[in-house]
């Protein structure tokens, strides 16, 4: 498409496969200065942290997205880590 945007938030499906193709579906949405937020970045959340976290480390490590900043319950934090009920990248 056409349109851009400054800013994509993804909070989607939580099985990998799900997670994975929502991050690379947002490319068409963005230019090279986007801010991508993905929700659930909490894999000791076993019924909805596991794939998303999964997908975000494994695109992080293949080079497409880049990490700035990670927030936790409201507070910036190096890495997600229990306890925590929210992650944000």
């Amino acid at each position: 498409p056409e349109l851009k945007f400054d800013l994509v938030f993804i909070d989607g499906g939580h099985d990998y496969a799900v997670a994975r193709q929502d991050l690379l579906n947002m490319r068409d949405l963005a230019h090279a200065t986007t801010v991508l937020v993905i929700d659930d970045l909490v894999p000791w959340e076993q019924d909805h942290g596991v794939g998303p976290a999964r997908a975000w480390a494994d695109l992080l490590d293949e080079g497409v997205v880049t990490c700035d900043e990670i927030w936790q319950d409201g507070r910036r934090v190096d890495a997600p880590a229990p306890p925590g009920s929210r992650s944000l990248s």
